[in-house]
């Protein structure tokens, strides 16, 4: 199915624009024919098979620009540059892929952008109109005959620069509220001075703190302030003035009233003492803090061992701690596999995306990885960290694999052109069968223990909106097609594992505010919330004997594994 989503006079107006930029032979990876459609202020470049996507991007690109033209109250001088990639297949990913760039075929610079499509359109949405509000920003700096201080100075504060554009893309959303609520309950809260220092490191903690800065100014100040703001940097070359000349306030007064606006949303949470004796155990440390993110937990079939991605940084590896109380915190970590397999380059987002399963025998971890200019989905020796098979599938991505308790069936979220849908791969046949076909945002899967019925996330709705960033939790019968909701509280319903013996599922939900794990009885359909993390909580995974649950919690900004027992 695919969506009506423009007039067809403009649907018209960009087909015939429609041109192919081959991409250079020899590159590593799978020839890419680069199109382009053209719209108003951007030219969308796009892979051959991917039609359908170029032609949604397209029109989120023009609602983008919109949307940040009005809050800067500026006109871009220059035709957008936006190219697509499939998910995982961006420049950041992928090396070979850099030839492309290297050799001109894809032009990034001041009026291009680049972004990769994970099945969300929501995500591209806020991807796209983020970007696009970085290429204004250049543009406006640049709106002027002569050289401004703010370009000769380099006085645009990079923390300040993306949090600008994200506050432009998407307000002040639930990311923004997770970050800044770990923030204010660890009192760890940093001013604007500190912000608008040009060497800041700018980490999701800076952009997160300075997004929510622009909310206040725009409660406070009016809805073009923050366009206001930025062209002041612009012609005084100073970020602190510029907010002066706006605010009429001095810094130190107008830090204050944020710091006590942040005071009154956050006043409600529970103090560090509290939370660190909320009962749960933590699982990973990191000493030498070289990772940010310990995610994905997947516990082994004796229930002695954890699995989890170490996602800090560049690359993400693979590590295996212990899950025995008797451990000693310095001393869980068992196996660290840095070089078992091409995981380096491994971003975040594919980090999040990802989901670890263990083989009956608990011999074999089950992932998914980019490997040779395709994603494949992993058998990974639990021991020693080395590659068993890789199977081969084709889909410009592949997410979430699921395998079922007798490892005869995979379920996960392919990408064949534009939409996520839950597909079954037969590890006996070598065949995969699509079980949803539509263009919603399907993901999630989770097998249920005698591999009939699978449970996913979805943003179906009968409005049709497939950007609509609204997820319940759907169990389908694999051999008849039926489908059943079975969570759907108005937030986003996500991250489903079912238990081992079919009876209960855990999920990550929103649906009180912050992120937290709810525990479904599938006999009663009662729904119990088993964890009161401040900042969120995410990815929760069974223990083999239905008594506890490993899962993912944001504290002190990094993200740790713990384990509650029940």
């Amino acid at each position: 199915m695919v969506s009506k989503i423009f007039s067809s006079t403009l649907l018209a107006m960009m087909l015939t624009a429609a041109v192919s930029y081959p991409s250079a032979a020899g590159t590593g990876y799978n020839r890419i024919d680069w199109n382009v459609l053209k719209t108003i202020h951007c030219d969308i470049r796009f892979p051959d098979g991917m039609e359908g996507l170029a032609l949604r991007a397209a029109e989120l690109s023009e609602e983008g620009y919109a949307r940040v033209s009005d809050a800067l109250a500026h006109d871009c001088a220059q035709v957008i540059t936006v190219v697509i990639f499939p998910a995982h297949h961006g420049p950041d990913q992928d090396d070979d892929m850099m030839d492309d760039y290297r050799r001109g075929l894809i032009r990034t610079g001041r009026g291009s952008i680049a972004v990769s499509f994970n099945g969300s359109y929501a995500d591209l949405r806020r991807a796209i109109t983020h970007k696009i509000a970085h290429v204004f920003q250049y543009d406006l700096f640049t709106d002027a005959p002569v050289p401004v201080p703010a370009i000769s100075a380099q006085r645009m504060p990079p923390a300040i620069a993306e949090g600008m554009a994200e506050y432009i893309a998407c307000g002040f959303d639930e990311k923004a509220d997770m970050v800044m609520r770990d923030i204010m309950t660890g009192g760890r809260h940093i001013g604007i001075r500190e912000l608008a220092d040009n060497r800041l490191t700018v980490r999701t903690r800076e952009f997160r703190e300075a997004q929510s800065l622009f909310m206040f100014i725009e409660k406070r100040y009016g809805r073009h302030a923050v366009g206001e703001i930025l062209k002041d940097i612009r012609d005084c070359g100073n970020f602190c003035e510029a907010v002066r000349i706006n605010t009429g306030a001095s810094l130190d007064r107008l830090d204050l009233e944020w710091n006590d606006s942040l005071r009154n949303r956050y006043h409600v949470l529970v103090d560090n003492e509290k939370r660190a004796a909320d009962g749960a155990e933590r699982i990973t440390f990191d000493a030498d803090g070289s990772e940010s993110m310990n995610i994905l937990p997947a516990i082994s079939p004796d229930g002695k061992r954890i699995a989890y991605l170490a996602a800090g940084g560049p690359s993400a590896r693979l590590a295996v701690v212990s899950a025995e109380r008797d451990s000693s915190p310095g001393m869980k970590r068992i196996c660290y596999f840095p070089n078992s397999m091409k995981l380096g380059r491994l971003s975040s987002a594919f980090g999040v995306d990802n989901k670890l399963s263990w083989s009956k025998n608990g011999s074999r971890i089950l992932l998914a990885a980019r490997s040779k200019g395709a994603d494949s989905i992993f058998s990974i020796n639990a021991e020693n960290g080395t590659v068993v098979s890789e199977i081969r599938l084709p889909f410009s991505a592949v997410m979430q694999p699921s395998k079922s308790a007798d490892g005869r069936l995979i379920a996960f979220s392919g990408i064949a052109s534009c939409s996520a849908d839950i597909y079954i791969y037969n590890t006996e046949e070598g065949a995969v069968t699509r079980l949803t076909d539509d263009d919603f945002t399907d993901r999630d899967p989770a097998l249920a223990p005698d591999g009939l019925s699978v449970v996913y996330s979805s943003n179906w709705n009968a409005a049709g909106d497939i950007g609509r960033d609204d997820f319940n939790l759907v169990r389908l019968d694999i051999k008849n097609g039926i489908r059943t909701v079975l969570v759907g509280t108005g937030g986003n319903d996500i991250q489903p594992d079912i238990s081992h013996d079919g009876n209960r599922l855990v999920y990550s939900s929103n649906s009180n505010g912050a992120y937290n794990i709810y525990l479904l009885d599938m006999t009663t359909s009662k729904a119990v919330r088993i964890t009161d993390e401040t900042a969120g909580a995410f990815h929760p995974r069974w223990f083999p004997d239905g008594k506890g649950i490993a899962y993912v919690s944001l504290r002190d900004q990094a993200f740790e594994i713990f384990v509650r027992r029940l």
